[in-house]
């Protein structure tokens, strides 16, 4: 596995900014109508997400953050906001709305204006009618923006907008004539998957969204395996692609309020996101992550005899030889993180379909060693630097943070590595 590193952050960060600002701060402020006293869920969006909406949205991930709103996710995840208020109570409110919206529609004349008492009356509605909404209420809370409700159509928009809203927290749960669980109840889990709705950010066609997130981010290679490329394109309609899926190094089922983490999407070739990860938990079970880690030192591809013994294979003549990937460190929490990134994505057995190509790389070190390499440095002006002959004759950077440029690149600088000190 290799590190990522991206040239362009601070480009990227802005988009997503504008993203979250207009589709996730926006649904966050609607939870305003309701009062966190003695009400769990309320509570944990006002204190846990809200506070941290851009910390989870736009940095690096912070794991003390992360263990705090997760402990506390899990103990609410299967709770809805009608385990503390009353059912019938926004079903009232709704059939009121609604009956509001019948009021607003019999304004007289032909202007399409709202008297100013008309709009305030949803203000009357809302506060002084229902106990569990605040006293407070004000319609720039709940929807983002101070609301000039000088024509009917936009206030009756704002009251459509309320109510599918709570519509949709009053979701009751539904279970079919087999005793199997057909609808559930809006929940925790999908009240957070509702506000940073990743359906959403993909199927966004008029701005930011998955496909230029990945484009953006301009990655080559999946990072997890660093053996299939990653084209990036752009389509005759002008769409910008890529051939990589976006994987959610925490999954979005698990940590839904990490859906939309810049610091949580990693472009990856389809084996490694939807055959091999697929919903694994890299929570529970540390691995190494891509942002900030990489297999380094710590873990290198590795020859050595099989039963045969076959000494020429260290020529370059044969692929009759064991492929090992060597751990070097002692320390159990990079181990664990190194044994499972290898389990997880099969790297030790994909890697061991590769002996042709490292036949040749083994090759390549037996002719050009440092004496060959010294050699054509004494070429003048055709070379600039030993660093330049190495990449030209196997065809890679050897530089930790150019490994994300090309495929095999890791298992290229191990062998080379190891054959290059038995040549010399």
């Amino acid at each position: 596995m290799i590190k990522i590193s991206i040239e362009n952050i601070e480009y990227i960060k802005q988009c997503h900014q504008n993203y979250i600002r207009e589709n996730v701060e926006t649904k966050l402020r609607i939870y305003n109508i309701f009062d966190e006293t003695d009400n769990e869920i309320i509570s944990f969006i006002n204190n846990q997400i809200k506070p941290q909406l851009y910390k989870l949205t736009l940095e690096e991930i912070d794991m003390n953050m992360l263990e705090s709103i997760n402990d506390k996710y899990r103990n609410l995840e299967n709770k809805s906001i009608d385990d503390y208020i009353d059912n019938d109570g926004i079903e009232d409110l709704i059939e009121n709305l609604e009956k509001y919206k019948e009021y607003i529609n019999t304004t007289n004349g032909k202007s399409d204006s709202v008297k100013k008492e008309r709009a305030e009356r949803l203000n009357s509605i809302l506060s002084k009618q229902y106990n569990f909404l605040k006293k407070d209420f004000k319609e720039d809370d709940c929807f983002g923006g101070k609301l000039k409700f000088n024509r009917k159509s936009d206030l009756l928009g704002h009251i459509n907008k309320l109510i599918q809203f709570l519509k949709k927290i009053n979701q009751k749960e539904e279970i079919n004539e087999n005793g199997k669980l057909i609808k559930e109840k809006f929940n925790l889990k999908k009240i957070l998957m509702d506000i940073f709705d990743y359906d959403n950010f993909t199927k966004n066609k008029n701005g930011w969204n998955r496909h230029k997130l990945m484009y953006s981010l301009k990655i080559n290679i999946c990072p997890y395996c660093n053996r299939i490329p990653i084209t990036n394109y752009v389509t005759l309609d002008g769409d910008e692609k890529t051939t990589a899926d976006l994987d959610h190094f925490y999954c979005q089922d698990r940590y839904p309020f990490l859906a939309l983490s810049l610091y949580n999407a990693i472009p990856s070739c389809p084996y490694c996101n939807s055959r091999f990860k697929l919903q694994k938990d890299f929570f529970e079970n540390k691995h190494i992550y891509p942002y900030k880690e990489s297999f380094g030192d710590n873990a290198k591809f590795k020859t050595d005899f099989n039963d045969d013994c076959d000494l020429s294979y260290l020529n370059g003549n044969s692929t009759n030889f064991d492929l090992n990937i060597e751990i070097k460190t002692q320390d159990s929490d990079e181990l664990a993180k190194l044994n499972n990134s290898i389990k997880t994505f099969r790297l030790k057995e994909l890697y061991s379909k590769e002996k042709e190509y490292i036949r040749d790389i083994i090759k390549k070190c037996n002719y050009y060693n440092s004496k060959e390499i010294d050699m054509l440095c004494k070429f003048e002006n055709l070379f600039d630097s030993k660093e330049e002959i190495k990449e030209m004759v196997f065809g890679h950077c050897f530089k930790e943070d150019d490994l994300q440029k090309r495929p095999l690149s890791k298992l290229t600088k191990d062998i080379y590595d190891e054959f290059s000190i038995l040549n010399d």
